[in-house]
């Protein structure tokens, strides 16, 4: 089953091409990796797929739905969520009240109360390896571990579809055994460390998915075998 399709997407800022007539679908449970040097206009896809920016051209479709020009609240309650690069927890709350938030503005938040949040967020922490932090202020935690922070508030939020910015040598593992659709936006070179030091064979299906842009950006099937 495809769950998420982009048909044509273009994007300019005051005539600056920035993506250009991209084509590309997901299927459920995949793995799809987007990978290109800075500039190349991965950010900019992820920004127009998660409602930052309406398309210029083109249609973004989330499970058969067109989803172009809602807005990211509105993306996030139907089963989108995704991390930043640059992490920003929020600040005076807990590890713990962070990922609850994630809890109450993702799908099925609208009926979830504080209480239930809280609970969920436990179980997410403890599963990307926070359960010992989750007291701690969400400003003490080292750079890594708000990187884990970041994925688990994408991940409170119950989604079907995870975009993630470079993923991590330590986050990889945990989201390939959370199971659910993910896109993962990657420099060339961090992809190909990534892979050298965590141990992992990797491949792309050469296939009308796979698609290069501009000489600039890659998309393609990523199947990784765990040692």
């Amino acid at each position: 089953m495809v769950i998420l399709e982009g048909k044509n997407i273009t994007k300019k800022f005051a005539g600056l091409l920035a993506v250009g007539y991209v084509d590309f679908y997901l299927q459920q449970g995949e793995i799809l990796g987007l990978i290109g040097p800075n500039g190349a206009g991965k950010t900019t896809l992820v920004n127009v797929i998660a409602g930052v920016y309406a398309p210029s051209e083109g249609d973004v479709f989330f499970k058969g739905k067109q989803i172009s020009g809602k807005k990211p609240y509105q993306i996030g309650r139907m089963g989108i969520s995704r991390t930043f690069q640059i992490v920003k927890p929020f600040p005076g709350m807990t590890v713990k009240e962070n990922a609850a938030v994630g809890a109450m503005y993702g799908a099925g938040g609208r009926n979830k109360s504080a209480k239930e949040a809280i609970q969920r967020a436990e179980q997410i922490l403890e599963f990307v390896g926070l359960a010992d932090q989750m007291n701690k202020g969400a400003d003490q935690l080292s750079v890594a571990s708000r990187k884990r922070l970041e994925m688990a508030k994408a991940l409170a939020m119950d989604p079907e579809l995870v975009l993630f910015d470079e993923v991590g040598k330590d986050n990889l593992g945990v989201l390939i055994d959370f199971g659910h659709s993910l896109l993962a936006y990657e420099n060339p070179a961090e992809s190909i460390a990534l892979l050298a030091r965590h141990g992992r064979l990797f491949h792309t299906h050469v296939n009308d998915t796979t698609r290069l842009w501009d000489d600039n950006m890659v998309i393609g099937s990523i199947h990784f075998l765990l040692p």
